[in-house]
């Protein structure tokens, strides 16, 4: 146990391990690779997924009135952060 006030601190740059950024806006310690152009990513379903959660239409489904999804706190519609959407995009890569 410790006692006295503890301040929260961000690791410096130094402190990371290899193969890992700190993403500026988060403090978040990141390890995905991410391509500078979106063009080189591979073709993935997550596009279709992210559409569905929020109750866009998609090819297999109509559109909806709100989302399909949501947050469980707020009751408001859910929406994935960014580490999460790159996240599922590589997860639901899929081959041409």
């Amino acid at each position: 146990m410790t006692t006295g006030t503890s301040t929260e601190t961000r690791p410096a740059a130094a402190e990371l391990l290899p193969g890992y950024y700190l993403d500026e806006a988060t403090g978040a310690w990141l390890t995905l690779p991410w391509p500078e152009d979106l063009a080189d990513l591979p073709p993935s379903l997550a596009p279709q997924i992210f559409r569905w959660v929020a109750g866009r239409a998609t090819r297999t489904t109509a559109a909806l009135d709100g989302p399909r999804l949501v947050h469980h706190l707020d009751g408001g519609p859910w929406e994935f952060t960014r580490a999460q959407r790159r996240f599922l995009h590589l997860w639901w890569a899929v081959r041409p």
